[in-house]
């Protein structure tokens, strides 16, 4: 878990609780169902894009991808399935049906929404987008059903930080010393494997590295 994401998510559900003002406001926002979900499947869209100029839309990359796209591509032209190439042995791919059909091996569930936004923005991209908003307005109903409605708010907020678009990845490697990082990475570099190859752009837009070192309870010592 991003620990950004994770400390302004708990800073703002302990502003909704310890701040009167804010409760009072979240509490009369929460009970409007049709309000919450129209701002929580509109904050992530906005947000998403306005990081467009530091994060553009990102390049497909991986069979997965490719095999979701296709997902897309049959639904865009009002297909379930696409004919058998006839020399489909020569054009195998990982995670992609040739027989009895040249389909995906995917459900359509992700594929639609990639069709939906290639369809409305000319981009799949911005099915991802519709479908990230869907999910943290969703999250908000949900949660109604078993929490009070300033709850079930503060659980749309907080599906904002940790699924939408301010989620990151982070990697941890785990060295004995800043010695052996050293010689792993030089290592790596003299192998060609590192920076890695063939990484296409747009895939890796930022990157930030920091030595840190393990707390006491950490399971990395």
């Amino acid at each position: 878990m991003d620990q950004l994401e994770f400390w302004a998510a708990l800073l703002l559900v302990l502003l909704l609780v310890a701040s009167p003002w804010l409760e009072h406001v979240g509490q009369k926002l929460a009970v409007r169902t049709g309000l919450c979900l129209l701002l929580l499947a509109g904050l992530p869209v906005i947000l998403r894009l306005f990081l467009l100029p530091s994060f553009p839309i990102p390049t497909p990359y991986g069979s997965d991808d490719f095999s979701h796209l296709l997902v897309a591509d049959t639904l865009s032209h009002f297909r379930l399935a696409n004919p058998v190439h006839p020399f489909h042995r020569f054009f195998e791919a990982i995670f992609v049906l040739q027989e009895p059909s040249y389909s995906s091996m995917y459900p359509p569930g992700l594929g639609l929404f990639l069709a939906l936004g290639r369809l409305l923005f000319g981009t799949p991209w911005a099915g991802m987008v519709i479908l990230d908003a869907a999910f943290c307005a969703l999250c908000y109903w949900a949660l109604r059903a078993w929490v009070t409605p300033g709850w079930a708010l503060a659980g749309g907020l907080l599906a904002i930080f940790e699924f939408g678009p301010l989620n990151q990845w982070i990697h941890i490697w785990a060295y004995k010393d800043a010695g052996e990082r050293e010689r792993v990475r030089a290592e790596a570099v003299k192998r060609g494997i590192w920076p890695p190859p063939k990484t296409p752009p747009g895939l890796l837009v930022k990157q930030e590295n920091m030595l840190v070192v393990p707390a006491a309870f950490s399971p990395l010592k």
